[in-house]
């Protein structure tokens, strides 16, 4: 398995959960660009 810390997140669009219990559809990784955050 090769190391993927470092390297770019790909871009993703996904419906997600968010703060424990906010449902968002179409979660995009490109809102959060340039910010720091931590997607599990």
């Amino acid at each position: 398995m090769s190391v993927l810390v470092g390297r770019k997140a790909p871009l993703f669009e996904a419906d997600a959960v968010v703060n424990g219990g906010e449902f968002v559809e179409k979660f995009s990784l490109e809102q959060y660009i340039g910010k720091k955050h931590v997607v599990f």
